[in-house]
């Protein structure tokens, strides 16, 4: 599979006392294409990029094995894993700053896209399966 860029993922959890918290890692290689638009509102401008990633499943994830979102949610290390859920964040680049607050690395960060459509194939070659996902 053909790559272009690291990513890295920023899975949103509650810990024991009910606190959202955010699980960095890193993906090394990943196909990221997106396109960056803006729409104007009477309210102001919206963004209106669009995201398309491919993930190898051969990918590096710092040690960690990708979960379907439904599992990671229970999972009880979730230290050991990573998914793509509807309010996790794809980000392109490997970045290694933790954040407390998600809005400061949507701040800090241009390519931020939240996965609408995440596509698990994992059929066929080796070298060809991978996870397809979609975002804005």
């Amino acid at each position: 599979m053909i790559t272009n860029t690291p990513a890295t993922v920023f899975n949103r959890y509650r810990d024991e006392l009910g606190r959202e918290r955010w699980r960095r890692t890193i993906l090394r290689d990943v196909f990221w294409n997106s396109s960056q638009g803006a729409q104007i509102e009477k309210s102001g401008f919206r963004g209106t990029g669009t995201l398309k990633c491919m993930i190898s499943a051969k990918v590096f994830a710092e040690g960690r094995e990708y979960m379907p979102p439904s599992a990671y949610e229970s999972e009880p290390e979730k230290e050991r894993h990573w998914t793509l859920g509807e309010n996790d964040r794809l980000v392109r680049g490997a970045i290694e700053e933790d954040y407390e607050d998600i809005r400061d690395m949507e701040k800090s960060h241009v390519e931020v896209f939240r996965p609408e459509v995440v596509e698990v194939k994992d059929f066929g070659s080796r070298g060809g399966r991978h996870i397809r996902v979609t975002g804005r």
